[in-house]
């Protein structure tokens, strides 16, 4: 692709270390500007000898910054995980005029769904960035890469039952990255065309488990009502009670369940441990086959963005204005429509879920075009406000 002087002696819209395939850069219709490797961005082959970590001259610091805000927004969205019980939210989520109710509406709309969909996209080009430049150093990088993901399923495996957090992920990205090395070299498009096709297993996959636990549900009251009335129990009445107290001990705690796990998490270790191992071993078990899609999705969008310099800050402003507009366009709508108000329906949670999808990219589309002069990209990246705000955790030699 030929270039301006203009574009030539412009510089570069982010740090980026080129991603190579057979010695040349993919195609991107949307690249604004050709990068050389004998120009501003010169690789070091010598890289993917050892497996020290990455210099700071060879970070791509926009991805890294777009990492750094994704981990902060899915803090902000678990920390009433971290502190709450179940239900908390039932004394202002109908109350406009309680600050909790604008608080929640503001992070559904704004954070919810979009943070860890930023995390598992900036996952995806990782495992490209990581393995493009290990295997430019020579050598097979299959057994290296999959080192790195067992260790993920391994600390996985620590954060949720020895430290004791439910909502772990570590687990889940260790499995996706070992599918996801496997797909790296498809062609982007057919990567963005999977997408779709993985988001309808998911949402099958999903929609066959609530079907389920419907069904399960109408089969308890129908078998309560009996027990009610006093009438003898079936076996398969009896069967659908025991069923459904086990969906209420994990899933579905009612009020009084609720009351009760809240006076073991707030015991000894042993008693929370009692109670949160069987949770997450059911969640990296029985369930990982139907939580599995909605990350691979994400991850694989990743890749396919990464590979066309979207992650990288390569196409244009208008590209990134329009992919803005159309995300928001169409996410906000449907995401505010199914928020804490009072126009709630029964229909939000598709409209949540669908909405999601499509402000997730107008968000990273703002943020990779407001990046060149956001002062929290420089809080992030600049050594010297880091070492001002943070003295006691940032170390300079």
């Amino acid at each position: 692709m030929p270039t301006t002087s203009a574009q030539a002696s412009s510089p570069p819209r982010a740090e980026r270390l080129p991603l190579l395939e057979g010695g040349k850069f993919y195609e991107n219709p949307c690249k604004k500007r050709t990068i050389s490797v004998t120009g501003e961005t010169k690789m070091d082959n010598s890289i993917g000898a050892g497996v020290a970590p990455v210099a700071e001259s060879q970070r791509l610091k926009l991805i890294d910054a777009l990492r750094g805000v994704a981990l902060l927004g899915i803090l902000l969205m678990n920390l009433p995980g971290f502190a709450m019980p179940s239900y908390f939210s039932e004394s202002f989520k109908s109350d406009p005029t309680n600050i909790n109710f604008w608080f929640d509406a503001v992070t559904s709309v704004i954070f919810e769904g979009k943070m860890r969909a930023l995390f598992g996209m900036i996952f995806g080009a990782g495992v490209v960035l990581f393995v493009s430049k290990k295997e430019l150093g020579g050598g097979s990088v299959t057994g290296l890469f999959y080192r790195r993901m067992l260790w993920l399923v391994l600390f996985g495996l620590i954060h949720a039952h020895l430290i004791l957090w439910i909502g772990d992920i570590l687990y889940l990205y260790g499995f996706c990255g070992m599918i996801v090395y496997w797909l790296r070299k498809v062609n982007p498009i057919y990567l963005a065309m999977s997408v779709p096709v993985v988001a309808t297993v998911d949402f099958t996959a999903g929609t066959l488990f609530y079907q389920h636990i419907r069904s399960q549900r109408i089969a308890y009251v129908e078998a309560s009502g009996a027990a009610s009335e006093g009438k003898p129990l079936s076996d398969v009445q009896e069967k659908a009670m025991a069923e459904w107290r086990e969906i209420e001990k994990t899933l579905i705690p009612n009020r009084e369940d609720v009351k009760a796990n809240t006076l073991k998490m707030k015991s000894d270790y042993s008693t929370v441990a009692g109670y949160l191992r069987p949770l997450s071993f059911q969640i990296q078990t029985l369930f990982m086959p139907i939580i599995i899609w909605d990350s691979l999705a994400l991850m694989l969008l990743g890749v396919a963005f990464y590979r066309w310099g979207f992650f990288s800050g390569e196409w244009t402003d208008k590209r990134y204005q329009q992919i803005m507009i159309l995300g928001y366009a169409v996410g906000l709508p449907m995401v505010m429509y199914s928020s804490p108000f009072p126009l709630s329906t029964q229909f939000g949670s598709k409209s949540s879920t669908n909405g999601k999808r499509a402000d997730r990219m107008g968000w990273i589309a703002v943020s990779i075009s407001t990046y060149p002069a956001g002062f929290g990209a420089r809080l992030l990246l600049d050594p010297s406000l880091q070492v001002a705000l943070c003295p006691k955790f940032v170390s300079v030699s």
